[in-house]
């Protein structure tokens, strides 16, 4: 049985309660002045968003993941054009502090199959996984326990980086 949600019934609260009843763990559920997110982490312990934004009628998906500051602009820059030319599903960028801007947007105008929605999420974190665990070879992505050997828990949210939108500090949690 395909379940559909009517453009008016897809809002924050159905989308995690959907999330969760298909087993997919929700982190954290935040509404804020001009967002509502759902913070998820993928089984290798990447975190990412969905963000509703219901005045365009999108879900987006995004993350970012830190670059090695010490790698020149151009060589950045390669990288994103590379994973725009060669992955599917996402559209990468820099942000302002360089680093790694992954994002998806889905439309729920018209409303939203939540199969689709549970493969887009699926897919997206295996994305997420695929660029970390096979497309880092140069070793580009850098996560701040990378040069420490320190493992985390927890999520740890107080990020000076993309502040502005309001992105998750992304670092391997396990």
């Amino acid at each position: 049985m395909i379940k559909f949600l009517e453009e008016n019934q897809v809002n924050l609260q159905t989308i995690t309660d959907h999330l969760e009843s298909s087993g997919i763990e929700v982190v954290k559920q935040e509404v804020n002045r001009n967002d509502a997110s759902v913070l998820l982490v993928t089984g290798a312990g990447l975190n990412f968003r969905i963000y509703f934004d219901d005045q365009r009628k999108f879900l987006r998906f995004s993350t970012f993941l830190p670059l090695d500051p010490s790698r020149a602009y151009e060589s950045k820059l390669r990288l994103i054009q590379r994973f725009n030319s060669e992955l599917f599903l996402a559209s990468f960028s820099l942000d302002k502090d360089d680093d790694l801007l992954v994002m998806y947007y889905m439309s729920f105008v018209q409303g939203i199959n939540l199969a689709q929605l549970m493969k887009v999420t699926i897919r997206y974190a295996e994305l997420l996984e695929h660029i970390v665990e096979s497309r880092n070879c140069d070793g580009m992505i850098k996560f701040a326990n990378d040069a420490d050997n320190n493992d985390d828990d927890e999520v740890n949210e107080n990020s000076s980086s993309n502040d502005d939108i309001g992105m998750p500090p992304n670092t391997f949690l396990n």
